[in-house]
């Protein structure tokens, strides 16, 4: 999974050079080959393939990143890798519950009102919601609210 870095490094950089930019380039560029799109298709591949086995590894991956980056300068970084990685399963795999990933991990850094706080996060987070909106129907109105 350390290839996943790099991607990282890239919109990091990108992020900070022109947030706008990052924000559309990550919606249209869907048929651009890039190493952020070879690390999307092979997570798809992974769930397709070995769908039960690799869900309990993400799951596992998740919770294991999060508990060890807990207070550290790498825990926006694991936030992002968490949240993208769930993103990416959640395009694929129609029937996965994201309602417990919301509430932990996507709608307390939307509550934050800092938004200079973790903004690479936020961007992630915001991403996972528009991506995945159809899933959270119930929560739409509460979540568009935080984003006003």
């Amino acid at each position: 999974l350390r290839f996943f870095s790099p991607c990282l490094q890239k919109n990091e950089q990108l992020f900070k050079e022109n947030p706008q930019e990052f924000v559309r380039f990550d919606k249209e560029s869907s048929d651009t080959p890039s190493p952020r799109k070879s690390a999307q298709e092979l997570l798809r591949a992974m769930v397709l393939q070995f769908k039960t086995p690799f869900m309990q590894f993400c799951s596992d991956f998740i919770d294991c990143k999060r508990q060890s980056s807990a207070g550290t300068d790498d825990e926006w970084k694991c936030k992002v890798a968490a949240i993208n990685l769930a993103l990416e399963i959640g395009r694929v795999e129609k029937c996965v519950d994201f309602m417990n990933f919301l509430a932990k991990q996507v709608l307390p850094e939307l509550q934050e009102r800092n938004m200079a706080m973790r903004p690479l996060v936020k961007a992630a987070s915001i991403k996972f919601v528009f991506f995945l909106h159809d899933r959270f129907r119930d929560l739409l109105g509460f979540i568009l609210y935080l984003l006003v």
